[in-house]
């Protein structure tokens, strides 16, 4: 990535250094650099809320889209930086957001309500309107909800992933010639959704990987397992949707991950391996499971991964960031810091933002 030009760095948490030692290795993921970052900044939140009347467990169709937890998490850590404005994209159409004022940058939480390509609605709006945002463009937004799109990108490059056929009529089903047992995922959907007690591919452990950065400067935040004697997951061992949100316990999750060096490496040149080939910015989430040999396979990519703020929500993102010293607040601050050097940069700009209107 090209350095911000005019001496300006705004890598970092002002005069921290977060650091969280594991038996493995010791993970660094902020810059000792301070950040310069001294105006404040008018900053929109777009966020696709739950209905309150909405149980979490409850609606699975409603599983992906936000509450007020994350709400007032996010909005209370941005609201250090600047003047925070919320755009719930779950009530507000296109024409409502592209009448409000451009902001400095958005915190883009927006994951849509409808349609395959959802959570790429309202960053290909920002793209059209100019207006920079924290995280991935449009493009890789929906091709990582597609997981067979997904999939086929991912072997072009040689990155490893569990063999697969798409089926589109249940008819189907029994010309698909891979060995059993196997697993069936809705094409197009995330949180667990649509994934209960199924057969599973690999029957070896899953593991989380939260990156923040972009090509070049990926930083790895400590390994996040699936701890299934905990989560139990079904008799195949599934962190599927029931795992994931009936209820949650802070054991559910195992951070830093109880691995060797050797394998903490492998996975973690395989997410980013995965973050590059899918031009994923500024941060991301990378599943991995194990075969019966041990060998890492990439089962799904989230450009927009879920950080519920408590330590004993299932957000595994968070939970690195906890892991690795990072407060809150620090974790949405140092993404803010991520986007704004990389609009300072050449890399991954697909446009350069014009005069203010």
């Amino acid at each position: 990535m090209d350095p911000p030009g005019d001496g300006i760095r705004l890598f970092g948490i002002r005069g921290q250094s977060c650091k969280a030692g594991a038996a493995e290795g010791t993970y660094a993921i902020v810059s000792e650099h301070p950040s310069v970052r001294t105006l404040a900044l008018d900053i929109a939140l777009a966020i696709s809320l739950r209905p309150t009347d909405a149980p979490l467990a409850s609606r699975e169709d409603l599983a992906e889209l936000d509450g007020d937890d994350v709400l007032n998490a996010v909005r209370r850590a941005l609201a250090t930086l600047g003047s925070v404005r919320v755009w719930d994209t779950a009530t507000l159409g296109p024409a409502a957001l592209a009448a409000e004022r451009r902001p400095d940058l958005i915190f883009n939480l927006a994951e849509g309500v409808a349609g395959s390509g959802r959570e790429a609605q309202a960053p290909a709006l920002f793209e059209w309107l100019q207006w920079p945002y924290v995280g991935s463009d449009p493009v890789t937004l929906a091709i990582a909800h597609d997981k067979w799109h997904t999939k086929r990108i991912l072997v072009a490059d040689g990155i490893p992933t569990p063999a697969a056929r798409l089926v589109q009529d249940p008819r189907d089903a029994a010309l698909v010639d891979l060995a059993f047992p196997l697993i069936v995922k809705p094409v197009a959907e995330g949180s667990g959704k649509g994934i209960h007690d199924e057969d599973v591919f690999l029957p070896g452990r899953e593991l989380t990987v939260a990156l923040i950065g972009n090509t070049g400067a990926w930083d790895v935040l400590p390994l996040v397992e699936v701890n299934f004697p905990a989560v139990g997951g079904g008799r195949h061992r599934v962190f599927g949707y029931e795992a994931k949100w009936s209820e949650p316990t802070p054991d559910d999750l195992l951070c830093p991950a109880p691995v060797g060096e050797t394998l903490r490496k492998e996975i973690e040149v395989l997410a980013t391996a995965t973050c590059d080939a899918l031009r994923v910015r500024d941060w991301a989430r990378v599943d991995v499971r194990l075969d019966a040999d041990g060998r890492p396979s990439v089962l799904d990519v989230n450009p927009l991964p879920g950080i519920m703020p408590g330590d004993g929500d299932i957000s595994c993102f968070t939970r690195a960031a906890f892991a690795a010293g990072l407060r809150y607040d620090d974790l949405i601050r140092r993404l803010v810091d991520t986007a704004l050097e990389r609009y300072r940069s050449r890399s991954f700009l697909s446009y350069r933002p014009g005069p203010t209107a």
